[in-house]
């Protein structure tokens, strides 16, 4: 009977989305922005379990900083900013390369075409922020497509609708479980884009890292692409306007010396990200899951309520460990940029 019903919220999620694709590109984009603000209005009323993770998440995150009329703010505009990027992304049926910079605005993407000729590919990293889904498709736009890494759906119905609207400028949608020759073969035909805050489960390669004071476990895949071939990781960043445009702009690349640990490299992509949310924290996915895992060395009100431990995750974490000491030796290499 469990199974019955899943397959049944699975077929209306399919052509609730299905129907989305198809309507939402024929809106004038001020209504899709204001479609978008209100559905993120009603998302944060009624969802109670995603709008108490967001202020959860908030209130450990950036207690210290804001007070909780503040938090509350900043989660109904995450909320609004998450479904103006669902819908950015199915509205974009309407862009092309000839037409794509009146809606988006792209900043410094020459440090992209100059690493991008130096080395011969490019590792795109993002966030789940503002407007991530034109930030992969900005890249087929201005003529650079690339291979974007992302996750299954649970309901495998939906994978095909989303990778038609992501590969809509060019790109190329590959799964995280691909194989590691294939990544490699993305990097060097242009490029490989990847979330730098894609928490995942223990079951998936990954890598701890200290996100605002505690454990968050997130995928390496683009610290380990680097290590293996050189291409230097490019960090993007993207700032959506009320009038239905966006900013995205390229950063200076970051390279590690040759030897440099998947830790390190992991970490210190994420330092470099965790300022921007702190600056625009609004723009952050907040509802999100980031701290599935509490270390049984930490206190429990350290952690969200969601967080949780088990003896798997001490056992990972002690693996971690290992090989962190094995691959880093007396220290750590620093980072340094071109």
């Amino acid at each position: 009977m469990k199974s019955f019903w899943k397959q049944v919220r699975y077929r209306l999620e399919y052509f609730g989305c299905v129907t989305l694709a198809g309507l939402i590109p024929l809106l004038p984009r001020r209504i899709c922005v204001s479609l978008s603000d209100t559905l993120g209005n009603l998302f944060y009323r009624f969802d109670r379990r995603s709008r108490a993770v967001a202020l959860e998440n908030l209130r450990l995150s950036l207690g210290a900083t804001f007070d909780d009329a503040r938090r509350e703010q900043i989660a109904r505009a995450s909320f609004r900013n998450f479904a103006r990027a669902m819908l950015d992304l199915f509205w974009a049926r309407n862009l092309t390369p000839s037409n794509f910079e009146k809606y988006i605005k792209v900043e410094n993407f020459g440090v992209i075409r100059e690493a991008h000729a130096r080395h011969g590919g490019v590792i795109f990293l993002a966030l789940h922020a503002g407007s991530h889904e034109w930030v992969s498709l900005t890249s087929g736009f201005v003529g650079m497509p690339s291979s974007m890494v992302a996750l299954d759906f649970k309901n495998p119905s939906l994978d095909a609708v989303f990778r038609r609207a992501r590969e809509h400028s060019g790109n190329r949608i590959i799964g995280q479980k691909q194989s590691m020759l294939r990544l490699m073969r993305a990097v060097r035909r242009g490029g490989v884009g990847l979330l730098a805050d894609l928490a995942l489960r223990l079951e998936h390669p990954g890598e701890f890292i200290n996100a605002f004071g505690r454990k968050m476990h997130v995928t390496f895949l683009h610290a380990l692409l680097h290590a293996r071939t050189g291409v230097p990781i490019i960090p993007v960043t993207n700032v959506p306007h009320p009038d239905g445009t966006c900013t995205v702009t390229a950063h200076a690349p970051l390279v590690f010396p040759p030897g440099t640990d998947l830790r390190t490299i992991t970490q210190a992509c994420w330092d470099f990200f965790e300022p921007v949310i702190r600056a625009q924290p609004e723009l952050w996915l907040w509802n999100y899951k980031h701290w599935r895992y509490r270390p049984s060395d930490a206190a429990p009100e350290d952690y969200p309520f969601y967080a949780r431990w088990s003896e798997r995750l001490d056992e990972v974490m002690t693996e971690h460990e290992r090989r962190h000491a094995e691959e880093t030796g007396e220290g750590t290499a620093p980072l340094t940029k071109e």
